[in-house]
């Protein structure tokens, strides 16, 4: 059976990869901390093959840092492909093949097999991560770099939880819900359920924040018919190469349609729901805000640019990411202490703990667990009052807040352990040693 992958071709690969991660430094500090690992076991990285190599950076990096025999790099992109053949400088023998992996008769093996954020960018993820572990030599090691999840299914908070938290919100005065937090809120398939139950009990607006590529004409009618109040459509591009390249899927023209459908929707029922588009302002998209601005301006009654954060410091590659300092000038995330949300916001996971982040993704600042108490005894609860108390006097170090507030990657701690997954900054890439 032939396997077969996407072959990409965008310019903005070979823009990036010939001018980026070409050095030790620009490499993220997990993949630094397991190389460095390898060398400090294994004194020498032998003969590499590097899976998904884009123009040959790693080869560089590595070889000019630790002892190679080789280096060997396959791409499925022909242009960065030619790049690296005619223009990367390397010290030690060099090969660049052009193809995709799955298909490549290469009849040898390695002493070191890397393939970093390359599998899980396509469609055949498992055949992939095979042929790859089919190279390593016995003895030899496999590192990838896999950016999965391992939770299953699609987590839908209970109906009953769901309605107790919202008529206890509401006879406690909250008037305005949003059903988004950490997650894409049209995976679900009860979010016209949710939408239609919040009217119900009273709450006056309802709103949600999509990256728009399941907002189909068919399920926002749905949820535009239940009462949505708003949408806010999440788009970080202004070309489809860079949307693909950012969002991992090629589905920049199916959300501008999906935007444009409920612009005419909005027009043909004459209800006056509100329609926002918001972009995150990075270093690989910081050329292109003002094109979004002016593809989405006929349709959108507001447009949000904000240069990106560290939230909470999950993200380890920020310095990467960082746009221009005048665009994070012109687009300040501005935080600081007290932060706001932990006197005027309340947020419930799909699981029914109330924490204190609308970015809580590791349920580190978990406050309470709604199947063991009521909304009111939550937000009043000692633990819940503690953190107000350690915001009002800048007394956050050791938490996520912490990290948010002063752009810091520390280690943090959960506020209440027995909710939280821990957060290993490593756990995406896996390390696995051939036996012998």
């Amino acid at each position: 059976m032939l396997h077969k992958n996407i072959i990409f071709n965008s310019k903005q690969l070979l823009e990036f990869y010939s001018c980026n991660r070409q050095k030790w430094e620009e490499f993220y500090p997990s993949e630094k901390w397991v190389f460095e690992k390898i060398a400090k076991d294994n004194k020498i990285f032998g003969d590499v093959l590097d899976v998904g190599c884009a123009c040959g950076g790693l080869g560089v990096a590595l070889s000019n840092r630790f002892i190679l025999n080789s280096y060997t790099g396959v791409d499925i992109h022909k242009d960065v492909i030619g790049w690296a053949k005619g223009e990367q400088k390397l010290t030690i023998t060099a090969n660049f093949i052009c193809g995709d992996v799955v298909n490549l008769d290469i009849n040898r093996q390695y002493d070191t097999v890397v393939s970093l954020s390359c599998a899980d960018f396509n469609i055949e993820t498992n055949t992939i991560i095979k042929k790859c572990w089919s190279f390593v030599k016995p003895g030899g090691y496999f590192i990838a770099s896999l950016r999965l999840t391992d939770k299953k299914g699609i987590n839908n908070i209970q109906r009953s939880l769901l309605e107790r938290i919202l008529n206890e919100a509401y006879d406690l005065g909250v008037r305005s819900v949003g059903f988004y937090t950490t997650g894409e809120p049209f995976v679900s398939n009860k979010l016209a359920e949710s939408v239609a139950m919040a009217k119900r009990i009273g709450f006056y607006y309802v709103y949600i924040t999509t990256n728009g590529v399941l907002a189909t004409p068919d399920r926002m009618r749905t949820v535009v018919e239940a009462g949505l109040d708003s949408v806010k459509f999440s788009i970080n591009a202004g070309t489809p190469d860079t949307y693909r390249r950012i969002h991992g899927v090629d589905a920049f023209d199916k959300v501008l349609n999906n935007l444009k459908f409920i612009v005419e929707y909005r027009k043909k029922i004459g209800r006056p729901f509100k329609i926002y588009v918001s972009y995150v302002v990075i270093r690989q998209n910081q050329e292109e805000w003002e094109m979004l601005k002016h593809l989405v301006a006929p349709f959108a009654d507001y447009v949000l640019f904000f240069a990106v954060y560290n939230q909470g410091g999950m993200i380890g590659e920020i310095d990467q990411l960082s746009p221009a300092e005048e665009l994070k000038n012109k687009f300040p995330c501005t935080k600081k202490a007290p932060c706001s949300m932990v006197f005027n916001r309340l947020h419930i996971t799909c699981k029914g703990y109330l924490t204190i982040c609308c970015v809580d993704y590791q349920n580190y600042l978990v406050v309470a667990d709604l199947h063991k108490s009521c909304l009111k005894e939550a937000w009043c609860s000692d633990m819940f009052v503690e953190i107000r108390r350690r915001h009002l006097q800048d007394m956050l170090k050791g938490t996520q807040c912490y990290n948010c507030i002063y752009d810091k990657h520390e280690k943090t701690r959960p506020l209440m352990p027995e909710y939280a997954t821990i957060y290993k900054p490593n756990t995406y890439l896996a390390c696995m040693k051939k036996s012998k």
